[in-house]
């Protein structure tokens, strides 16, 4: 897997995505661990139930943000220029 997350490297930005309980938690957690080799790297989530702090315990930097809230925000500010 070392290989395939490698292969990246030269990336910026690196995006895990799929249907639930396909293992895109751990998958994601792997990858970070490897580019955290070599650079700095950032942990990012939209999952609102996630618990990534609680697995990694500072190994790495992590961040989230809570899509809903967004949401609700965009729509409080933009809404009436769609109706």
């Amino acid at each position: 897997m070392n290989d395939a997350f490698d292969s990246l490297l030269d990336r910026r930005i690196v995006l895990i995505g799929g249907k639930g309980g396909v293992g895109k938690t751990t998958v994601a957690i792997a990858a970070a661990l490897r580019f955290s080799e070599t650079r700095e790297t950032i942990l990012f989530t939209s999952d609102p139930a996630s618990n990534l702090s609680d697995i990694l315990h500072g190994e790495l930097r992590t961040e989230s943000l809570d899509a809903a809230q967004l949401y609700a925000k965009f729509l409080d500010a933009n809404l009436a220029s769609f109706l």
